[in-house]
């Protein structure tokens, strides 16, 4: 599976469009660990990078019929690209067990990670109520100086 970078003006658009259903049409998902608690995207969903190994096949069940899924940590440099890779792969393995791989709903699902991270996102957006939840400016003030 080709794993794909998504930036954070695209990313919002998909957000902002009032057609497309988070859960349904994208997710994002938040590998971060404890400093999920200071902000994240808004509807995204909290699995922290350490239990993606362990769990990717039952997450390749979960988000089935999930269009697009984006796969972020603090950066996206390391957590959040391999959470994507180790969930292209344990679809691509799901694949090689169905009969007709290219009519399944995952042969067309795309799976990326945000360009510079939750702190690009932060960065753009942190006066954004509708885009950032929970956001705790003291929690990322040594992060921001």
């Amino acid at each position: 599976m080709l794993i794909r970078t998504i930036n954070v003006k695209d990313l919002t658009k998909l957000i902002k469009d009032k057609a497309l259903i988070q859960g349904k049409n994208y997710q994002v998902v938040d590998v971060r660990d404890q400093d999920y608690e200071g902000g994240h995207i808004v509807g995204s969903v909290n699995l922290p990078a350490h239990t993606i190994p362990g769990t990717a096949d039952d997450l390749v069940k979960k988000f089935h019929g999930i269009q697009k899924l984006i796969f972020h940590c603090l950066l996206c440099q390391v957590r959040g690209p391999k959470a994507a890779r180790i969930y292209g792969d344990a679809v691509d393995r799901q694949l090689a067990k169905e009969e007709n791989p290219e009519s399944s709903p995952l042969a067309k699902q795309e799976v990326y990670f945000l360009e510079g991270g939750f702190m690009s996102w932060l960065h753009e957006h942190k006066e954004s109520p509708g885009l950032i939840v929970d956001y705790d400016p003291e929690f990322w003030k040594d992060e921001q100086d």
